[in-house]
């Protein structure tokens, strides 16, 4: 490309006529051109390399462990605040997790929320299948609403999220859908809870409507009132990106309200359904 455009530049100026400082005053603008857009046409081929889409979908499975902590703060009976933090791994990479859950009705909960992604080269390199020279940052601004009940023991739940993804080449809409299913199991005095939940993820951007699918499994096993201990499996399939196999670490901190007032039956079903555990940021890979 870049011959082919310095030689019609030269092809240009020799059919110029005109006297000899209008000739070099030609050539100048010309060399000019002739310097200045191949230059532009190699900072947008690299802009594009840098994009997170990879062909790494072939590329067999990776592992990754992925080690996170979550902080549970009641603020009032109907409102809850979450944060939490993760660590990928093999992957190298960071999500900070912040979530806000609010409960209109017995069955019914909607949780803003904000997500920031760090990915550095390499885990991005492999990730995609490809070499990758800089970090991958991406926010998120998310809202959520949870329908929940409870049959025959089991907890039961449809989530439905609309996120607007700021990656580093465009704004994207994202649409997620997951199904949770839990039911408590006593083992004498101690009392753990199993659940596993599906997810799916639509990108509305052409040819990626379903963008990624996650599978869960884990268990809450609580050590006291305040600390929850769970360990999980996570499994991600990927249009673009490799597939993830996950072991999931977490401790899960509950603090105390930060005002007391008289229990409210309905706030009860929304933290013991569904704690917005690591069910999420995980799976927020890029």
């Amino acid at each position: 490309m870049r011959t082919i455009l310095i030689s019609r530049c030269i092809e240009t100026l020799a059919t110029k006529g005109g006297s000899r400082v209008s000739l070099l005053r030609d050539a100048h603008r010309m060399l000019n051109r002739c310097i200045l857009l191949p230059f532009l046409l190699s900072v947008v081929s690299l802009g594009v390399s840098q994009e997170v889409e990879g062909n790494g979908k072939g590329s067999g499975a990776i592992f990754s462990p992925a080690d996170y902590i979550e902080i549970i703060t009641p603020v009032t009976t109907r409102i809850t605040v979450n944060n939490y933090g993760f660590y990928l791994g093999n992957l190298h990479t960071s999500i900070a997790l912040f979530e806000t859950p609010i409960t209109l009705q017995k069955h019914f909960v909607v949780t803003p929320g904000y997500l920031f992604v760090n990915v550095p080269p390499g885990g991005l390199s492999l990730l995609t299948n490809q070499a990758a020279n800089r970090s991958y940052h991406e926010n998120q601004f998310r809202f959520a609403g949870t329908v929940l009940t409870s049959w025959h023991g089991f907890t039961l739940s449809d989530r439905n999220m609309y996120v607007r993804r700021f990656t580093p080449t465009s704004e994207i809409h994202r649409y997620r859908n997951k199904i949770y299913v839990g039911h408590a199991l006593s083992l004498g005095s101690y009392s753990v809870n199993p659940f596993v939940f599906e997810e799916v993820y639509h990108d509305f951007v052409p040819g990626k409507w379903l963008r990624r699918n996650w599978f869960v499994a884990a268990v809450d096993m609580p050590i006291n009132r305040h600390l929850t201990f769970q360990p999980s499996y996570i499994r991600q399939d990927d249009q673009v990106l490799r597939s993830v196999n996950f072991l999931g670490l977490a401790l899960i901190i509950r603090t105390n309200p930060l005002f007391e007032s008289k229990r409210d039956p309905m706030n009860a079903p929304a933290n013991a359904v569904e704690p917005e555990t690591p069910s999420h940021a995980p799976r927020e890979e890029p």
